[in-house]
């Protein structure tokens, strides 16, 4: 396996667990994970998740059936199973990356996709987490995190500062926000804007939050400047003028002196 950073998969690990302490046999326990990354580990607790301290099997570190044909035990490993699949995929991006990582990491990412429902909310904290991270990709200067923010304000005032879930904002929403932009700006302040808000979708996508793909279907494009070219004999008339100036400003200095 290849090492990332001094870390490798193998030193991960997301395994069912429970608290032994002070637990009578046959009690219901609370099921937590509990993720292991580099030595270092943490217990997350699976919400409303109980079952029998006697029917947990301790080495394979899974559940046993109550009784026979025990009903909910596919339903509560399906659940086990997508949270534990949650974090192996947020392990499994910092690998595909090269990125190091670390069990905080690990954890910062699963509170995101939690969190990070709300787009201007999450945009809004984005945009300072990004001022203060090391990973390259995803860096931004002070200057860019102010044109950022104005923008995350713009929209929030689009949606009348009624903040919406990430997964609705798709192309049919950019291309409102477009229009709304448009009553008070050029096309290219618009084509910049609506870049800040789909680069933080692309940003919530890095760190696992789920996102409408839809959003990627409202491409605008921005307006070649139209230069004017002045003609020679415009151009010689300029320098004319110009040289005509500096000869005027040497005669009032010296009228002056």
């Amino acid at each position: 396996m290849k090492p990332i950073q001094g870390i490798t998969m193998s030193e991960c690990t997301v395994q069912l667990w429970y608290n032994k302490q002070r637990v009578r046999k046959g009690e219901y326990v609370s099921l937590y994970l509990q993720i292991i990354v580099g030595g270092k580990h943490k217990p997350v607790k699976l919400p409303n998740l109980k079952w029998p301290e006697d029917k947990f099997d301790w080495d394979n570190k899974k559940l046993l059936e109550r009784f026979k044909k025990d009903p909910d035990l596919v339903t509560y490993n399906a659940i086990i199973e997508r949270e534990r699949n949650k974090y192996w995929g947020i392990v499994m991006n910092f690998v595909k990356e090269d990125r190091q990582f670390s069990l905080d990491d690990i954890l910062k990412g699963a509170n995101l996709f939690r969190k990070g429902t709300n787009f201007c909310e999450f945009m809004t904290q984005a945009v300072i987490d990004r001022q203060k991270t090391k990973i390259k990709n995803d860096m931004i200067k002070e200057s860019t995190a102010e044109k950022q923010a104005g923008t995350c304000r713009m929209f929030t005032a689009f949606l009348k500062h009624k903040d919406l879930p990430i997964t609705r904002i798709d192309a049919a929403l950019l291309e409102g926000f477009a229009d709304h932009l448009r009553k008070k700006v050029g096309e290219n302040t618009v084509w910049m804007r609506i870049q800040h808000v789909k680069s933080y979708l692309s940003y919530a996508a890095r760190h696992n939050v789920a996102i409408n793909p839809d959003y990627k279907n409202f491409v605008i494009s921005m307006q070649e400047s139209n230069p004017v070219w002045l003609e020679e004999k415009e151009l010689n008339r300029m320098q004319q003028l110009y040289m005509i100036m500096i000869k005027l400003s040497v005669l009032m200095f010296l009228i002056d002196f």
